[in-house]
């Protein structure tokens, strides 16, 4: 970095042809050894130079030539070094297309293959979703989703959609909840994609045109294993189960449901079947798993329940919603041994 002192040298040397070492001391009110250090740095920067062949008298060269003799060297490297990048990347990559048709050969007659590395597994992917042409159905587990990677399975998915692919994806419950989760839905949902969600998602699954399909082999919580079917049958199979989960998913944004009384307008599926829970004397913790949501996310659609029904305990309010039909009668309704009243 170029010292103020070499700076004000520089300067100095411009405006004044002649000059010494002692002069520039006296004019700046800068010490010798200062300035004998700052036309040290001014020469190795190639800001001073010989007034001509063989003179020991310094002139000041002007900064852009002074940089071009410093950065031509370094430009020309890296310009052999892209030079050679590009010469490789052709080479290899003009390998490509018949590795790609040699291993479409090769696997064309494997019911399954397993893929073991993770990031294959998501080059994998990314090929399966650019070749896709109708329709992505998706399973996805957990709640784990990172920003970055939702966004950038965000933009994809737009490209898709609006190409005119159908997507379809099953959430667990805890993605209620998951804020990657719900801009997600926001952004993609008016573009036509699809959102229902279940109680648990037991594997990650995605199927492509429903004739390749790529599961989570899943033999602990650290295997990052994916199984590549490409079996007709076996894909439908996956397919058909992926369909029977949606028709019993609940939708991300439940539907309200058909009023049955002016006062339980606006109850959805998801506070219905807290009705039931409270109309069995289920406790909150047993509610919460049984509907994948937290149970601090229970015990706030009970508060609201509670306020609709105006009932004050909970086996008020499992007897209140049984009263008013918004439920269906259960035998052996007893109240709660724990939860909040």
């Amino acid at each position: 970095m170029l010292s103020g002192t070499a700076a004000t040298l520089f300067l100095y040397v411009t405006k004044n042809p002649g000059w010494t070492v002692e002069s520039a001391s006296v004019d700046l009110g800068v010490r010798v050894v200062d300035i004998e250090t700052a036309r040290h740095d001014l020469l190795d920067l190639g800001l001073l130079t010989p007034e001509h062949a063989g003179s020991e008298a310094l002139v000041a060269a002007a900064p852009d030539v002074a940089l071009a003799g410093l950065v031509d060297p370094d430009e020309r490297r890296i310009q052999e070094l892209r030079a050679s990048v590009a010469g490789r990347r052709r080479d290899l990559m003009a390998l490509l297309p018949a590795y790609r048709l040699a291993r479409e050969s090769a696997v064309a007659t494997e019911r399954v293959e397993v893929v073991e590395d993770p990031e294959t597994v998501l080059s994998l992917l990314m090929d399966m979703g650019r070749r896709v042409s109708t329709e992505v159905l998706i399973a996805l587990p957990g709640a784990s989703t990172s920003v970055e990677r939702a966004e950038e399975s965000n933009a994809k998915d737009r490209v898709l959609l609006e190409a005119g692919v159908a997507r379809r994806t099953l959430y667990d419950h805890r993605r209620r909840e998951h804020v990657p989760t719900l801009r997600t839905v926001a952004e993609l949902e008016p573009l036509g994609a699809q959102f229902r969600t279940l109680p648990d998602i037991p594997f990650r699954l995605l199927v492509f045109d429903r004739s390749l399909a790529l599961v989570a082999r899943q033999r602990d919580a650290a295997d990052r294993a994916a199984l590549v079917l490409r079996d007709p049958d076996l894909v439908a199979t996956f397919a058909s189960l992926f369909d029977a989960a949606w028709e019993v998913a609940l939708p991300f944004h439940p539907e309200q449901t058909q009023e049955r009384h002016d006062a339980c307008d606006g109850l959805g599926e998801l506070q219905s079947a807290i009705l039931v829970g409270l109309s069995r004397g289920l406790t909150d913790e047993v509610l919460a798993s049984r509907l994948g949501i937290s149970v601090r996310t229970c015990r706030r659609h009970i508060a609201a329940l509670f306020e609709l029904l105006g009932a004050e305990s909970r086996f008020q309010a499992g007897v209140l919603a049984v009263a008013r039909g918004w439920v269906k009668p259960t035998t052996g309704v007893r109240p709660p041994t724990s939860g909040p009243a």
